[in-house]
């Protein structure tokens, strides 16, 4: 009787290894960039079903392109994408002036949430879409709360040691540069950046020189600027620059008026292209 248990006992222990060798079949990794259950391997003691005759065609047709197996992750992580489309309108005098569709790519390495080195990509979005367009309310307000900060001694008047640094904070100041209103513009902007990386200290002399000249206009001479006489004058540039007089600075016309804050010499272009 424990002859027979034995050679029983070997028989079955012969199955289960046979069960267990044809289960070992190598798998094919799918292209799927998720953890869902399509990309995991079955279980050793679970048989995979033959996939159906429509399928296996399907899979066929959308094979993707062979893949180094060390970069297999990386290469099916960088085609995915997180795309939101947001629906975006500004309203001027409680009156909807612009509605536009747009759409925030999101990047994997990325932060997708407000962080301390800057702020979220849909703020970022947001932000962009509010400074391609400046009103004259909106630049009563900058010139308002650009005096006050800058008039350290609050004595009502600028000095040129304050409307100096006031104007160099512009240039830091993202929410105060106009963008491109072309792609001629843009390049020129990029090449400007460039030189100015390669001389840093000429370009912020430069600069300097630029916000003096400024103020000197400004004051004809004088060596104080009251309040009421730079609010007045910034207002005076956005209606010099507003040459269709709709109240509103866009494209061209914003950065004419950006450079002029700063002093900076304007393109015949952009000057041409503003008046009309």
């Amino acid at each position: 009787m424990t002859k027979l248990t034995a050679l029983a006992g070997a028989a079955c222990l012969a199955v289960f290894m046979a069960g267990v060798s044809s289960a070992q079949a190598p798998l094919t990794p799918e292209p799927s960039g998720g953890d869902s259950a399509a990309g995991q391997s079955a279980p050793a003691n679970q048989a995979q079903p033959a996939p159906a005759a429509d399928d296996a065609a399907t899979a066929a047709q959308e094979e993707p392109a062979p893949v180094d197996p060390d970069n297999m992750a990386d290469s099916l992580n960088s085609q995915q994408q997180l795309k939101q489309t947001f629906t975006l309108k500004r309203t001027i005098n409680g009156k909807v002036t612009d509605t536009e569709r747009r759409t925030v790519i999101y990047d994997k390495n990325a932060p997708s949430r407000p962080t301390e080195a800057g702020g979220s990509p849909v703020k970022s979005l947001l932000d962009d879409f509010a400074r391609e367009v400046l009103t004259r309310t909106q630049a009563f307000e900058e010139a308002r709360i650009d005096f006050a900060r800058a008039d350290i001694n609050r004595d009502g008047a600028l000095d040129e040691s304050e409307f100096v640094p006031l104007v160099m904070s512009w240039n830091d100041n993202k929410k105060r540069e106009a963008p491109a209103s072309d792609a001629e513009a843009a390049r020129q902007r990029e090449f400007d950046a460039f030189v100015d990386q390669l001389a840093p200290d000429e370009a912020k002399a430069e600069s300097e020189q630029a916000a003096r000249r400024k103020f000197q206009a400004l004051t004809n001479g004088a060596a104080l600027l009251p309040r009421k006489d730079y609010i007045a004058s910034y207002l005076a540039e956005f209606d010099a620059v507003d040459a269709n007089g709709d109240g509103m600075l866009r494209g061209a016309e914003l950065m004419r008026f950006r450079a002029l804050n700063k002093g900076e010499p304007i393109a015949s272009n952009e000057t041409d292209e503003a008046s009309q």
